[in-house]
């Protein structure tokens, strides 16, 4: 404050004096200076902050092999900046001048590079001044075309890529941007989303899923009007549907997810009739899981998030008069009720237990079992360890 105070006091001083004073030779202002880092980044080198850059924003000042050098060693500071509280809200004050050059890197000829830019933008995301940012610079077009030039099985930051988009998808302007809404190539990534989940799958029984971070933009689109309307088109929601077998278990439990969504909103946004088409057969997906499959037939679903997604998607769909005339016809309550003898997650338990009792309600049943052999001999309650991963978890 003494070094401010000083210059409001000159200032002031120089205000209130009376004499006239010979005017000030006027010239341009000079351009503030980038921070050394952002600069770096840029790869203005010697030449100073864009003089002399190329059309890459690239300056004459250094050759190109030391640019390339100054620059992934500059971004590797950023990421490592990222893993700290308060290097994160430093760079986030700069987010409109660090964004763009973090995406340029997306691109770079180096891998290590552009390796470094996405990790430190998926854990940037964390910001919302940096969300609001990169989708104001086109952040989620152009991590979808680098997304889209991955291949998942060789190329392992195909995940971070997915991270990338499934953090900029959880704010509505991110899932407008995705869903290229007043475009004419509106719901093109939509349709590449549904193929693409369709055709990667893990090498083997428990291995790494390449393409489980895509699941979670399903749920993000989901969680809005626009993203429900889109994925409850006749063929996006076929292939939705055919995705509930595939893939992690995490992955499942985001298709789950997704379904769950658009079933709590469907009389709010006029969908079930969409969803309910016979043709579509989401009524008999969604009980499958629930349904008391043992392990190793057909239908049997392992995780129970995607379990007790599928039961509360259930729920919701029962609290229709059209939905429940729909699972009546499903024999719902007999299905659902050998479900709920075998079931053990908390979850899971309680969503069928509401669904029962709107069955019993209705006065069509005159009772719905809570699951006789359920605890027996066991005390009643058993106590069952669940853990579940947040989506959208920034990398570290």
């Amino acid at each position: 404050m003494a070094e401010g105070g000083g210059e409001l006091a000159e200032l002031v001083g120089f205000l209130g004096d009376a004499k006239v004073r010979p005017a000030l030779p006027t010239r341009p202002p000079a351009p503030t200076p980038p921070p050394p880092l952002l600069c770096a980044l840029a790869g203005c080198g010697g030449s100073g902050w864009g003089k002399g850059a190329d059309a890459g924003g690239v300056g004459g000042g250094l050759p190109a092999p030391r640019q390339a050098e100054v620059r992934k060693e500059a971004v590797r500071i950023v990421a490592g900046l990222t893993g700290d509280p308060v290097g994160l809200q430093q760079l986030a004050a700069r987010a409109p001048e660090l964004c763009p050059l973090l995406l340029r890197l997306l691109h770079a000829k180096a891998p290590e590079t552009s390796k470094l830019a996405l990790s430190a933008l998926v854990n940037l995301c964390q910001d919302p001044r940096v969300v609001a940012a990169l989708l104001g610079a086109r952040g989620v077009e152009q991590a979808m075309e680098a997304l889209q030039a991955m291949e998942p099985r060789r190329n392992p930051q195909f995940g971070v890529a997915a991270s990338l988009v499934a953090n900029l998808t959880q704010a509505e302007a991110g899932c407008a941007k995705f869903l290229q809404l007043g475009e004419s190539f509106e719901g093109l990534f939509l349709t590449w989303l549904l193929r693409k989940l369709a055709s990667v799958h893990p090498a083997a029984a428990g291995a790494a899923d390449p393409a489980e971070h895509l699941g979670a933009v399903l749920t993000n689109l989901t969680r809005f009007p626009a993203g429900r309307r889109h994925v409850t088109g006749a063929e996006e929601l076929r292939a939705l549907l055919a995705l509930r077998r595939t893939g992690s278990g995490e992955r499942r439990r985001c298709v789950y997810g997704a379904l769950k969504n658009c079933c709590m909103e469907a009389l709010r946004d006029d969908l079930l009739e969409r969803l309910l088409d016979p043709a579509a057969g989401l009524v008999a997906a969604l009980m499958e899981p629930v349904s008391g499959r043992k392990a190793g037939e057909e239908g049997h679903e392992a995780d129970a998030g995607a379990r007790e997604a599928a039961a509360e998607a259930l729920l919701a769909l029962a609290s229709t008069d059209v939905g429940f005339e729909a699972l009546w016809a499903a024999d719902a309550p007999k299905v659902l009720n050998n479900g709920y003898s075998f079931e053990e997650a908390p979850g899971v338990c309680d969503a069928l237990e509401r669904c029962a009792e709107l069955f019993l309600s209705s006065g069509k049943v005159s009772e719905v079992s809570s699951g006789e052999g359920q605890g027996e001999g066991e005390g009643g309650e058993r106590e069952v360890n669940c853990a579940f991963v947040p989506l959208g978890t920034a990398l570290r």
